[in-house]
């Protein structure tokens, strides 16, 4: 409980609004657009849209057990802090799914409604409004220093344990979902889209908008980001970002303005994702590090234009083990 609390003085009331806000604005596009047209998009709202459209129940119930069950998880193997940073989200997406759900239905708006509602509109204006307004919603909230959960805990498991880049595992996640929702898809009687084929362009669309939006809201451009660090220390820093990050940094010698005290500049690019997941480990090891954070226009070399360290490591261990 403590740390609970802790965690909600830093991130403060403002940002606790907005984060609810954007977690609100989440539960709007999965309730009026992506639920009632079964569009099978990415993360675990994808999932539990996926397997409502199987069953005919609603989707919250479904998003609360996976969910609750990938807390567990992360407590497990990715301990307290990250766990107790994804346990608001990771409730109350569904909470507020729900209780709109509720509201809905008690204004004469069932999800038969909906649906039918929903399949007189045209499809590209329902895959477009669900992106933008899920990725507002999700940026919004990234932005805030806050998480959705779900997915994103898959996201730093593979980080942590198999050293997968987080762009690398919502990928492959996204397509595992999009294939079955393209499978198993089920029209129904006021079906948006006609074949699961319809439903899978829409949800790689809505993919696509959903990635583009989440970055104009939380950064306000694109994917990667040249982040410059001081701090005492820095040699803690380096290790993070070299162990945890999996990126390559330059040390550059530093002055203070004030104080006209030595020290050391970290400068390092990384993809946004990668770096919320650097703040968050800065903030423990020193929380007065002062931080700018820009936009990288273009990044060529190792780790972007071609192979990432990692990969080459395990290139070099398989050519020596034949």
């Amino acid at each position: 409980m403590k740390k609970i609390i802790e965690a909600f003085k830093r991130v403060g009331w403002k940002n606790f609004l907005l984060m609810n806000f954007g977690l609100l604005c989440c539960s709007v596009a999965t309730v009026l657009f992506i639920s009632p047209s079964n569009l099978i998009p990415g993360g675990s709202t994808g999932l539990s849209v996926f397997i409502s459209m199987l069953t005919g129940l609603n989707y919250y119930i479904f998003l609360y057990g996976i969910n609750i069950a990938l807390i567990f998880v992360s407590f497990f193997t990715l301990g307290k802090n990250f766990t107790i940073k994804t346990i608001y989200g990771s409730l109350m997406l569904p909470t507020y799914g729900a209780l709109l759900s509720i509201i809905l239905e008690l204004v004469g708006y069932d999800s038969n409604a909906l649906a039918k509602m929903i399949s007189s509109v045209d499809p590209t204006f329902v895959v477009l409004f669900a992106s933008i307004l899920m990725g507002f919603g999700i940026g919004l909230n990234m932005k805030c220093g806050g998480s959705t959960g779900g997915f994103d805990i898959l996201e730093a498991m593979g980080l942590k344990y198999l050293h997968i880049p987080y762009s690398t595992t919502v990928y492959g996640l996204d397509l595992v979902l999009v294939v079955l929702g393209m499978i198993f898809y089920k029209p129904g009687e006021y079906a948006l889209f006609q074949n699961g084929f319809a439903e899978a362009l829409g949800a790689a669309v809505y993919i696509f908008i959903l990635g583009y939006t989440i970055d104009a809201v939380s950064f306000g451009s694109f994917n990667k980001r040249a982040v410059f660090i001081r701090s005492d220390k820095y040699e803690d820093i380096r290790e993070i970002i070299i162990t945890k990050i999996h990126r390559g940094l330059t040390l550059i010698d530093a002055e203070s303005g004030y104080k006209r005290e030595t020290t050391k500049m970290i400068v390092c690019v990384c993809y946004s994702k990668e770096y919320f997941a650097l703040r968050d480990m800065i903030s423990i090891i020193d929380p007065n590090a002062f931080i700018i954070v820009t936009r990288a226009t273009e990044v060529r070399g190792l780790g972007f234009n071609f192979e990432t360290p990692e990969h080459l490591e395990r290139h070099r261990k398989k050519r020596n083990s034949k």
